[in-house]
């Protein structure tokens, strides 16, 4: 992998909202503040078992200014839970990484229960979508096909929101 790696995600769907993006911004934020390189990132994630549990369940990934949160619930107290925080650089990436699919999830099922279309598949662009490991997590995380879409730069996907009203 080269060194311009990153796993910023980014989304785009049939019902994307703001919120959306904001959300896999603040937690791609975490990764940079956590001390994560590309480098890092690419040969950590090489190693990790998409399948597997996290080694340490219960973390919520924001940064660590973050008070707030807005999606998928609004809870203007929340702070980042990222302890504790185990010795292997593995293992912190692999719960960071499941936390940030958890919350994911749950904000497709918020959207949901507010009456957005059910979630069919995602569509991947940015650093993340030259993660394979990270897009196998959150395929089995979401339920459905994780796909990397046919323009891969983030700007691409922004542009289509902007277009669309988004």
């Amino acid at each position: 992998m080269h060194a311009s790696f990153s796993l910023c995600i980014h989304v785009y769907y049939d019902w994307t909202i703001p919120a959306t993006a904001r959300f896999l911004l603040l937690r791609c934020a975490v990764l940079r503040e956590e001390g994560f390189s590309a480098d890092e990132l690419a040969s950590l994630s090489a190693r990790l078992d998409a399948e597997a549990a996290p080694p340490v369940r219960g973390y919520y990934p924001l940064p660590r200014a973050a008070v707030g949160e807005r999606f998928p619930v609004a809870d203007p107290e929340k702070r980042r839970v990222l302890s504790p925080v185990p010795e292997s650089r593995g293992a912190f990436l692999h719960s960071i990484l499941h936390a940030v699919g958890r919350v994911e999830a749950e904000g497709y099922a918020a959207l949901a229960a507010l009456g957005a279309s059910p979630l069919a598949r995602v569509y991947t662009c940015g650093g993340g979508a030259r993660n394979p490991t990270w897009t196998r997590m959150r395929q089995r995380m979401l339920g459905v096909p994780t796909v990397v879409a046919p323009q891969t730069e983030a700007a691409v996907g922004v542009a289509r929101l902007a277009a669309r009203g988004g």
